[in-house]
């Protein structure tokens, strides 16, 4: 798909809803929801949409800067409609820790094992997560295809590099000399995202991954955004399909971490997005490098500030048990959060 194509529908679709545009950014109201509990597409369907406070008030001045700060997108394109989940997290603000799936006690799983699959909900309260989403592509151990047929604390195989509190989950990998899209969070906890082998991977405190080059496709695997121009055409998986996706980008100075996740594969709630339409939405909320991670059934936003609860709608009707995650973990009394929005309820 034309780049500048992709660009003009999603232009289309916010200008479509008549909403004033928000700091750096629009914002979109959704649907009310029952936080945390996604139903199936079957049996659920969007409800008419509202503006919130919070949407009608974001044009004033705030007298913080938020830690986390929340955007619910809802967009229109010729294929029907997108609902997006996207979190700006402010890397630098004092309390803001980002985690990641830690490894496996030694001897506790089979020897390929690298975590065990668990919901991105479940990881989220496990580690007292504010916002979580799920990470790196995977395979299972038992050499079944993943799908929503994975059971909650299986041993599973995580693609590509993990890396947990400085310690290696789950090695860089490489096609011909080339390494994976990969983001890492620095120890000064800025964040960059880039292509490494583990010869050349600078040092780092957490690392999660997308999926590079294989044979079956040795021209692709790249950066969906890369200085800040929409290289989602030669990325991976699919990339001319819609799909539920998610991805994870950094503003240029390192200092933001761009969070999104879009649904998929629920006509009447969102279709889904390719790459490329990926990677324009990343740009505009504010991405200058990002990679796409593992997407389908797999894709989870999970939001909770102990006042809102926020969570996206999987397509496979909850939360599929996945290999590792990445999340913000905020300390008690640090800068908050902030929605722009309505609050699904």
């Amino acid at each position: 798909m034309d780049h500048a194509r992709a660009s003009r529908r999603l232009r289309r679709g916010a200008m479509s809803l008549g909403l004033a545009a928000l700091v750096a950014g629009a914002g979109f109201a959704l649907a009310r929801t029952q936080p945390g509990t996604p139903a199936s597409p079957q049996n659920r369907q969007p409800e008419p949409f509202e503006h919130s406070p919070e949407v009608r008030a974001a044009e004033k001045p705030r007298a913080f800067a938020p830690a986390i700060e929340v955007r619910l997108l809802e967009l229109s394109t010729e294929a029907g409609p997108v609902r997006a989940f996207v979190a700006l997290v402010d890397l630098k603000a004092p309390g803001v820790r980002v985690v990641t799936t830690a490894p496996l006690p030694s001897g506790s799983a089979p020897e390929k094992a690298d975590s065990l699959l668990i919901p991105t909900d479940e990881w989220a309260r496990a580690t007292g997560a504010m916002l979580a989403v799920n990470a790196n592509f995977f395979g299972r151990v038992d050499g079944k295809p993943v799908d929503d047929s994975g059971k909650a604390r299986e041993p599973s195989d995580i693609m590509g590099l993990s890396i947990h509190d400085g310690v290696t989950v789950s090695p860089a990998r490489e096609f011909k000399g080339v390494g994976d899209p990969a983001l890492l969070i620095l120890g000064d906890g800025s964040a960059r995202v880039g292509r490494w082998t583990a010869a050349k991977l600078p040092s780092a405190r957490h690392a999660v991954a997308g999926i590079g080059a294989s044979e079956a496709e040795p021209s692709r695997g790249g950066l969906l955004v890369s200085a800040g121009q929409n290289t989602g055409a030669g990325a991976r998986v699919a990339w001319n399909r819609r799909h539920p996706r998610t991805a994870a980008g950094v503003s240029r100075d390192g200092r933001t971490l761009v969070l999104l996740v879009v649904d998929g594969r629920q006509p009447a709630w969102s279709v889904g997005m390719t790459l490329p339409e990926l990677a324009e939405l990343a740009i505009e909320q504010g991405a200058w490098d990002a990679i796409n991670l593992d997407g389908g059934g797999s894709s989870a936003f999970v939001y909770s500030d102990g006042v809102r609860s926020i969570s996206n709608r999987p397509s496979d009707g909850r939360f599929r048990p996945v290999a590792n995650h990445l999340g913000i973990v905020r300390a008690q009394g640090s800068a908050g959060g902030a929605v722009k929005g309505s609050v699904p309820r």
